[in-house]
C-alpha cells in the first residue's frame, strides 16, 4: 500500500472517529437540556417546542451542535488538504523544509490571519519540526482549525503573506 492509499485510509478511520465524537457529543447535548428543562417542571410538548424553535433558529443548542460539527469538518478538510499537499511535494522531490505563508483573505472577511499565524510567517522548519509545533489549520493556533495559513517548501517562490481579495 503506498504512503497516500495509507494517508487516505488514516484520514477515512480519522473523519469515522470524528463523525461518531461529534454524534455523542449532540446526543449528551441534547439529553442534558432536556434533563435540565424536565427538572425545571417543563413538559414533554414543551420540550418539544422549545427544541423545535431553537432548532429552526439554530439557537443556543443546535447552533452549539452545528458549530462544533463545522469545526470538525474544516478540520477534517485542512488534514485531507495538507497531507495531499506534501504528497505532491514529496513526489516533486522538492525540500524537506517549509516556509510559513500567512494567507488573508483580505478586507471585510470574516477570518483574518490570527496573532499566533502572524507570528509565525516567513518562518521555515523542517516539516517535522512543524508536524510536532503545530501546522497550519491543526488546531495549536487561535484560529484553530478555520486557518488559511499554508506551508511551502523553502525553494517556491512565494510572498510570506498573501492577499485573496
Amino acid at each position: 500500500m503506498s504512503e497516500l492509499e495509507q494517508n487516505i485510509v488514516a484520514l477515512e478511520l480519522f473523519i469515522d472517529e470524528a463523525l461518531l465524537i461529534e454524534a455523542e457529543f449532540a446526543a449528551a447535548l441534547l439529553e442534558r437540556e432536556i434533563g435540565i428543562m424536565r427538572a425545571s417542571g417543563l413538559g414533554e410538548e414543551a420540550i418539544k417546542e422549545v427544541l423545535d424553535a431553537d432548532f429552526a433558529a439554530k439557537g443556543r443548542i443546535f447552533g452549539q451542535i452545528e458549530n462544533a460539527t463545522k469545526a470538525h469538518v474544516a478540520g477534517m478538510l485542512t488534514a485531507a488538504s495538507s497531507s495531499a499537499q506534501h504528497e505532491v511535494y514529496v513526489d516533486a522531490g522538492m525540500s524537506d523544509l517549509r516556509r510559513w505563508v500567512v494567507v488573508n483573505l483580505g478586507p471585510g472577511a470574516v477570518t483574518k490571519p490570527c496573532p499566533d499565524c502572524i507570528g509565525r510567517q516567513d518562518r521555515v522548519e523542517p516539516l517535522e519540526v512543524w508536524q510536532a509545533i503545530g501546522e497550519p489549520g491543526s488546531g495549536w493556533s487561535v484560529c484553530r482549525q478555520f486557518c488559511y495559513c499554508i506551508l511551502v517548501p523553502e525553494q517556491v517562490n512565494i510572498p510570506g503573506k498573501v492577499d485573496i481579495i
